[in-house]
């Protein structure tokens, strides 16, 4: 469990540096992990589904603190969340969908 722990930390680090490459962010581990520990920090309080507001407050406070400029901070964080929360809508959809077809059917 420690190991695969250590796996789904880690590459939630490495997507956080590809964003940052791609919004040409100061680019470094130090970062991302200012900004995972901004995202978790922030999450932690009850907000609305999908913590949008708050996942995107902590990691933007995380990467203005780091030296990125506010605005392309706040993209960044959003781009991000949304890549998060859109195949999982997505996925979750279409198993209600299916799931729902064989009960209407009588399955």
């Amino acid at each position: 469990m420690v190991i695969l722990s250590h796996v789904g930390w880690g590459s939630e680090i490495g997507m956080l540096m590809l964003f940052q490459g791609a919004f040409e962010l100061p680019l470094g581990f130090r970062t991302a992990l200012v900004t995972l520990v901004g995202i978790n920090a922030a999450i932690v309080i009850p907000t609305l589904p999908g913590n949008f507001g708050a996942f995107e407050a902590g990691a933007t406070m995380a990467l203005v603190l780091c030296g990125a400029p506010r605005d392309v901070a706040v993209l960044c964080a959003l781009t991000s969340h949304l890549t998060h929360v859109i195949p999982v809508a997505l996925i979750a959809t279409s198993v209600y969908l299916v799931r729902s077809r064989g009960r209407v059917s009588g399955g």
